[in-house]
């Protein structure tokens, strides 16, 4: 067979056609975007565009000539398919994340799985575009980088259906995640409670934007050092630890606990499940 790209054209079925059609006119788009919105190099802008356009044509290349000459052919055939689609989907449209920190908790709670959607505030175009399928920063068994900073782009948006709100929550990367490129930051979310322009202010933890307090969510958590007596194995909620046992704060819905020190427990309480840590003997 020949790999004359006109000639491979002509074999595939006009819905394959209409594919590669439209794939390479988005493919120029966002080339062009790259390059005259972005201002990113126009060398790797280009070899951007080629490795993307050899990866869909290589799928129907493969797909149309070599899937039906050995047994892993359609297995093949949907990961690749897979991989391709879902890198597109997950770097343009909607992406899965996981709550890494307990910020959230009693709305979005630790290891909740969530979709997003990136074109509500508009797209952020990859800034390093080299990277391993479906890992973010790091490979998970081997703990190397799944990425390449070989291309690097320029921080680039594209225009969104609409803005931020008051008390959208949101997914972005962490600024203080040193050392990595902004995409490959960890994914953060935290309800964005005021806008540029706004007047913020907190009193007695209650949070005002320009003078009005906001409403209080009544499931509201705030911190709670407790301090616990000496440690009686399973009686009064206590374990032998010196902490409460995991039964009490399964029953009063308490999920976000540390220990800082002997006999301290750092909880996060809503005034109900507060009262029941206020009220146990042995805090």
């Amino acid at each position: 067979m020949t790999y004359n790209p006109i000639e491979l054209f002509s074999e595939f079925r006009t819905r394959t056609k209409i594919v590669l059609i439209v794939w390479t006119i988005l493919n120029l788009t966002i080339l062009g975007v790259l390059i005259f919105g972005a201002g990113a190099s126009i060398i790797g802008s280009i070899v951007f565009f080629l490795i993307w356009e050899l990866l869909v044509w290589g799928y129907y290349v493969y797909r149309y000539f070599h899937r039906h000459k050995h047994k892993l052919g359609e297995w093949i055939d949907a990961i690749y398919f897979a991989v391709i689609a879902a890198t597109v989907i997950r770097s343009m449209f909607i992406e899965l994340y996981q709550i890494p920190t307990s910020s959230m908790e009693k709305s979005l709670l630790v290891g909740d799985f969530l979709f997003v959607n990136k074109v509500s505030y508009g797209t952020r175009l990859s800034m390093t575009p080299l990277c391993f399928p479906f890992a973010h920063h790091t490979m998970p068994v081997t703990n190397t980088k799944a990425y390449s900073e070989a291309i690097k782009f320029t921080y680039y948006r594209l225009p969104g259906l609409g803005k931020i709100k008051n008390g959208d929550v949101v997914v972005f990367n962490w600024p203080e995640d040193r050392g990595r490129p902004v995409d490959k930051k960890e994914n953060y979310i935290k309800r964005c409670v005021a806008i540029p322009g706004d007047t913020l202010e907190v009193i007695n933890g209650v949070i005002h934007i320009n003078g009005n307090s906001e409403d209080i969510p009544p499931m509201r958590q705030y911190s709670y050092l407790a301090k616990l007596a000496g440690a009686q194995s399973g009686q009064n909620g206590m374990g032998s630890s010196g902490t409460l046992t995991e039964s009490f704060l399964e029953k009063y819905d308490i999920t976000d606990v540390e220990n800082p020190a002997p006999g301290m427990m750092l909880l996060q309480l809503n005034s109900g499940n507060m009262d029941a840590v206020k009220n146990n003997p042995n805090v």
